[in-house]
């Protein structure tokens, strides 16, 4: 069985994922990079493992590849593998998962950073295949690992312009099942571009005008008082900004004394210097940027709304957002 999904990146390329259910060895699947998970320093052949199978089917040793990688981060839990010759994947990754058990999302960060940093290098990994981490002999949960897995792998493919695929393999029918609903079902949200907007809540009835004139047009907006509804709000808010395509961000005095709003300013940034996110000043106010707002937005095209007729600034500048994400 088999089943293939695109993505279209922010810069417009073509991605392809793909998953397949059967054995593996009898899958003939081709990547740059196989990753498979382990025990913390314990690379155990057995029977069920995909450790196991490479030993078995192509004569692999992990254990052999894991002493000396070309790439490593194993106090992180990652490493990548000197090539392999005359096998159908060129490299083997490893995530040691049993360190991470309250933390995977840090840990498939990780491990798309060290593929980021790997081609960086040159190795030139632009295709990838890996099974459903962790959910083997770790006996990790397949909705705990998968979700933060996947979400991780579409992130992947707006900030390393190398990576062309990511191939799933999976030989049980019922996690094959379940990883095609997550992928048929996030996709279409994927694919639609999200604005982020940051805001003091003493600017709340502005941003509210922005966000309704954005979603009129149908951009998809996330505003905090309309989306949060985890108690560990922080972790919500990184996910929503790293999720988004274009971070507006309120300038006013209020929102220059916020705490809450300058971490999410830094937040953007980061994912701004990956390429992943467009950051786009509002200013409510004529006032000069505070230093930290001076060091992340001076030179950023802006729209100043701090004078009448507001509504019809806000309104102009939903058409030229809409054409700059060309919907």
């Amino acid at each position: 069985m088999r089943n293939r999904f695109e993505l279209t990146t922010q810069t417009g390329q073509k991605r392809e994922i793909e998953i397949v259910c059967g054995n593996f060895e009898n899958l003939g699947i081709c990547a740059d990079l196989l990753i498979c998970s382990a025990f913390k320093g314990d690379y155990m052949v057995t029977r069920t493992s995909l450790i196991g199978c490479l030993y078995r089917s192509f004569h692999i040793s992990v254990r052999e590849l894991a002493a000396h990688p070309e790439l490593d981060l194993k106090d992180l839990g990652v490493w990548i593998s000197q090539p392999i010759a005359d096998q159908p994947f060129l490299r083997i990754g490893c995530v040691e998962m049993s360190d991470y058990r309250n933390s995977v999302q840090s840990l498939f960060e990780t491990l798309f950073f060290a593929i980021s940093r790997a081609n960086a290098r040159g190795f030139a990994i632009e295709t990838i295949a890996l099974p459903l981490l962790g959910t083997g002999n770790q006996g990790m949960d397949d909705e705990s690992i998968f979700l933060p897995l996947w979400a991780e792998c579409v992130s992947a493919f707006h900030y390393i312009p190398q990576l062309k695929k990511i191939l799933f393999f999976e030989r049980n029918r019922r996690k094959y099942d379940f990883m095609c609903k997550v992928m048929e079902e996030s996709l279409g949200k994927v694919a639609q571009k999200m604005v982020f907007i940051s805001y003091s809540h003493r600017d709340q009835a502005i941003a509210d005008s922005i966000a309704e004139h954005l979603e009129k047009r149908g951009v998809k907006v996330w505003i905090d008082h309309r989306k949060i509804r985890n108690p560990s709000y922080a972790e919500e808010i990184v996910k929503a900004i790293q999720a988004s395509s274009v971070f507006l961000i309120l300038v006013s005095t209020a929102s220059q004394q916020s705490a809450d709003v300058r971490r999410e300013l830094h937040n953007a940034a980061y994912c701004e210097n990956e390429g992943k996110m467009l950051l786009y000043p509002i200013l409510l106010e004529k006032i000069d940027y505070s230093e930290i707002f001076s060091y992340y937005l001076r030179g950023h095209d802006y729209t100043d709304i701090s004078e009448e007729p507001v509504e019809e600034k806000i309104e102009a500048f939903s058409r030229k957002l809409c054409e700059i994400l060309h919907l």
